[in-house]
């Protein structure tokens, strides 16, 4: 985006949400898509990034979300060994 290829820009950016979506990916393509004069297009991020940077500071039962989801997985992969 700084270098003024925003189109490039949106087009990284979208490949980015579609493997890991976080808020702030999200809301940089929405930007990008106001600069490109396309506000219809960026509704959608923009509403994505809003709902998941309020999950990410919901108050949770234990540390941050992320931990949460690693905390799991060893969960998870020790019912899969016993």
């Amino acid at each position: 985006m700084e270098a003024g290829d925003l189109e490039r820009a949106a087009a990284l950016l979208g490949q980015s949400v579609a493997i890991w979506p976080h808020f702030k990916t999200l809301e940089l393509l929405g930007e990008c898509l106001l600069r490109l004069d396309r506000p219809r297009e960026a509704i959608g991020p923009l509403a994505a990034a809003s709902a998941l940077h309020r999950q990410d500071h919901a108050p949770r039962g234990r540390g941050r979300p992320h931990e949460g989801v690693n905390y799991r997985r060893e969960e998870v992969s020790q019912e899969v060994v016993t």
